[in-house]
């Protein structure tokens, strides 16, 4: 028992050092709901999971990194797991290895600007027409996307990224309202469009992601309004399939630069804040 004790207070002390853990766990909850209840191909994850800690490992150590771990690899296979779909055996794994080594190969300033899964899902589905994203593969149970809703807020909570989700989830719903409105149509044909169990993974696990959202608070919000209104063209103008995740790919370069632009505004901030006259203490 007190191994036991001891053994499950280390996993909750390093949830709270990394929020990573705490994604592991909502990504795994529902891709358990889905193999379970949503008729999930089984035999995918084992080849995504296989394909994606690989990867992981053989550029670790390829690139003689240290302190690397196998996390964000998790997290990626999850994602792919959850959103990719093939019927041919070898197309998930090579997403996989394809989302993995951009991490790192693509890199602008010492970061990778393109999210892991974002690339591996729409590479598979620009290279061939065996791969696919579902985004009705949820369903719209209510009691379901509310557990999916809370678990998502707490999980970006916990990664510094809530600002992010919400302002994605606010300019999408504002967006949808608009056109809603603009064809003079009920509001059952919103909830309809909003209910949908992809677009909380995508706000809640793709967007947010830590490592290819902008630093700055303002420019995370900028990011994610700009996702939305083109997620929001792609579909109606363009008629694209699975906007949000085109959306996502095409916005990626708009990271580095607002990275750019929020550095130049430190430095001129901590230059004037040098150049000022300090007070001086009357004695």
């Amino acid at each position: 028992m007190t191994r036991v004790r001891s053994s499950l207070s280390s996993v909750i002390s390093a949830a709270r050092r990394d929020p990573r853990w705490l994604q592991i766990a909502f990504l795994a909850t529902f891709l358990s709901v889905g193999l379970a209840a949503r008729d999930f191909p089984i035999w995918h994850a084992p080849l995504l999971f296989a394909a994606a800690l690989g990867t992981q490992l053989l550029c670790t150590r390829l690139l003689k990194l240290d302190n690397v771990g196998v996390l964000s690899a998790v997290i990626t296979a999850c994602g792919l797991t959850l959103l990719l779909r093939s019927d041919v055996w070898w197309i998930p794994p090579l997403a996989a290895i394809a989302a993995i080594a951009s991490k790192f190969t693509l890199r602008i300033r010492g970061r990778h600007f393109l999210n892991p899964a974002n690339l591996g899902i729409c590479a598979a589905m620009l290279a061939t027409p065996h791969a696919w994203c579902s985004p009705a593969q949820w369903g719209e149970g209510g009691l379901l996307l509310l557990w999916m809703l809370a678990l998502g807020c707490m999980v970006a909570h916990r990664a510094f990224r809530s600002d992010v989700s919400l302002a994605f989830l606010g300019s999408w719903i504002a967006l949808r309202a608009a056109r809603v409105l603009w064809l003079g149509q009920g509001r059952e044909v919103l909830l309809h469009q909003l209910a949908s169990g992809s677009l909380v993974l995508f706000a809640f696990f793709m967007i947010s992601d830590p490592k290819t959202t902008p630093r700055g608070r303002a420019a995370r919000v900028a990011f994610a309004a700009t996702v939305a209104c083109g997620a929001f063209a792609l579909q109606h103008v363009a008629f694209a399939h699975n906007p949000l995740l085109w959306a996502l790919l095409l916005a990626a370069p708009l990271t580095p630069l607002f990275d750019f632009l929020h550095d130049q505004e430190t430095r001129a901030c901590a230059a004037s804040s040098a150049l000022q006259p300090q007070p001086q203490l009357s004695r």
